[in-house]
Formats: structure tokens, sequence, C-alpha cells
């Protein structure tokens, strides 16, 4: 069936959220026997508050993740409200911590809207595990993989922060490698060592059981057991390595159970089969039969859209900086930034 002459009958108006309007001339694509859709990429958007907060209503994910929408005088926003106990405190009162704002286009596309909140739950959600990582150290207990240390400060002397400036840190043995677990908690979950075994190829896979607190509050750590990779047997490779599966572990999470309308678009059920099915069946299929001047609008909108994302170079160091290194790759296709050809000459 030719996908531009479909009977318009046949597309459900209502899957239309509000904020979007198909371009002038826009194809339609059958997608089952008797539905078909105007795909997103042949759509145009504006976005305010209110259509944002209803693409953000059907949006599911944990109870403790607030998705909160607003807007001041740079425009709409989305932010994140986290609600349990303070990471850096004993009690057991349970308080509201705010991420940073992601802003949100008024010509973001709504798929883009729903891939900001996923992203933005990821990154909060991140940034808190990386508290709940506690090292015993020096007869004190430190979160050395928290987003808080002072990185100006750490860049000022970087020598006392290099491994070399620190006592070797080799693990020389299982007993090594069991006693370091034991100075690490998480979440209030403990770590144990089942197996570790040398490669041919020099690399170390360690087996570590995840013992997790019946109260704790990450249920991804619920009979998990981990299979580190290490290329150096020693306390910096075996920390990070650790710190990277429990992100990983984090981000599945996420992945499993962020949902839009009940579905899970970034779950491993998902069919990878059919997710590029759909995409020849809506991108490539689609812009051979559309008409010549539907290609016409199609580009324009697409050109109008990116004219609006395109940044400024200004008249300082950093703008010197960046107008040197643009012109370091030649002749390059796309929108060059504002004020790309400087003002006046900057030292």
């Amino acid at each position: 069936m030719n996908q531009t002459s479909l009977d318009k009958n046949m597309i459900e108006e209502s899957a239309l959220l509000e904020g979007e309007a198909p371009m002038p001339g826009a194809p339609s694509v059958l997608i089952s026997d008797s539905k078909a859709c105007i795909p997103q990429h042949f759509m145009t958007f504006q976005h305010d508050r209110q259509s944002v907060e209803e693409v953000v209503s059907n949006i599911n994910f944990d109870e403790d993740y607030l998705v909160f929408v607003d807007e001041d005088k740079a425009g709409v926003f989305i932010q994140l409200g986290i609600v349990g106990k303070d990471n850096y405190r004993q009690d057991n009162d349970k308080k509201i911590v705010y991420g940073r704002r992601w802003r949100v286009e008024a010509t973001l596309p709504t798929s883009e809207i729903i891939q900001t909140v996923f992203l933005a739950i990821k990154s909060a959600r991140e940034h808190e595990i990386r508290e709940l990582f506690k090292l015993s150290i020096l007869g004190g207990v430190a979160t050395p993989f928290n987003n808080h240390h002072d990185l100006p400060m750490m860049a000022n002397y970087t020598d006392q922060f290099l491994c070399q400036s620190h006592a070797n840190n080799k693990l020389q043995s299982d007993f090594a490698i069991t006693d370091l677990l034991a100075s690490i908690t998480y979440d209030k979950a403990k770590f144990t060592l089942i197996d570790i075994e040398q490669r041919h190829n020099g690399t170390y896979l360690i087996d570590i059981q995840i013992l997790p607190f019946f109260q704790g509050r990450l249920p991804e750590l619920i009979n998990k057991t981990l299979t580190l990779l290490v290329h150096e047997l020693t306390a910096n490779a075996v920390l990070h390595e650790l710190m990277t599966q429990l992100v990983q572990l984090s981000n599945r999470y996420v992945e499993e159970n962020f949902k839009f309308k009940q579905f899970a678009r970034f779950s491993r059920s998902v069919s990878i089969d059919a997710i590029a099915n759909t995409s020849i069946l809506t991108r490539s299929n689609v812009a051979k039969e559309a008409s010549e001047s539907f290609k016409t609008v199609f580009k324009n909108s697409n050109y109008e859209t990116d004219i609006t994302r395109v940044p400024s170079i200004h008249d300082s160091a950093l703008g010197c900086a960046l107008r040197n290194r643009l012109k370091s790759f030649g002749s390059l296709q796309g929108i060059l930034p504002k004020n790309f050809l400087p003002t006046k000459i900057v030292d």
C-alpha cells in the first residue's frame, strides 16, 4: 500500500498529544491492518508548560522520584524531587532534595522530552548511589565516588591524587581482596568474595556476592552477584570496577522500570528487530514515497528547528579558542555558530 495515500480515518487523532501538529502534507504510515500514524519526525512541536505536563503525567517510575514541570524567564524546565533518607545522617527522617533543571525547548519533539526525563532519572539516581558507596579508611568513613568533591582544588594539587603518590595498593592475596570488600558498605549492603581467576591474557575475573540490607533502598541488589574484570589487581582498580558495575545495575533498574503509557521503551524485553523494522517502515520507505512538495516542507521545517539551537560565540578567550578549533576542521556542513566572525580581537 502506498503510505502517502492511507485513509485518514485510520489515523488515531487521540494519538496526538498537546503541542504536536503534523507538517503540511505529512505522509502517514500503516502500522497494523487497521491503524496508521504520522511519525514524530513528520511533526512540528510547540510545547509549553501545560503540554510538557501532559507528557510527564504519562510517565511512571519510582514513587520516590517526583517529576516537576515548571517555568521561569528562561522557559520551561523539568526537575526531579527525590524523597528519601539523608545519605549523610543517621536519622530515619525522610526529606526531599531537588536535582538540576533540565531545559525543554518549545520545539523539542515529544519523544525527546520523554528521554529527557529518562536521562534526568538515571543521572539523579547515579548521584544518589555514589553517595551510598562508603569506604572505611583511616578510622573514618568516606564516600570517594560522590559528586561533591572540590574539582578545582583537586586540579590545583594533581600530584597528591595520582596513584603513584600513594603507597602501593596491590592486592597480594584473596585475603587482601576480602579485607578490601569488608571495608565497603553500599546502601548498608556488604560484599563477599566468591572466586577470583586470572585469565591467560593477564586480566582478573573477580566474582562477588552482594548481601543486601533488609531495609535497603535499592531493589536491584537483591539476589545479585557481580563479576569484575580488572587489568591489574589493585585496590584502585577493584574499587573503580565495582562502582562501575553498581552504576550499571542502577541504570538497568531504570531501564526496566521507566515507562511511558505503561510501555517500558528501554527494557531489554523490547525487540531490537521490531525497532529496526519500524525505523525502516517510518523513515526509509516513507522518504522514498513522499511527494517532492512534502520533501521541501520537511527540509525547511528541520532547518527552522536547527537554527533555533545554534549557540553564539562571544568575544572572549573561550570564544577565540572555539573559533580556532572550528577553523581547523576546514569547510564544515551544517550551521556555524552565531558571531563566528569576531567583532574584536581578543588577546
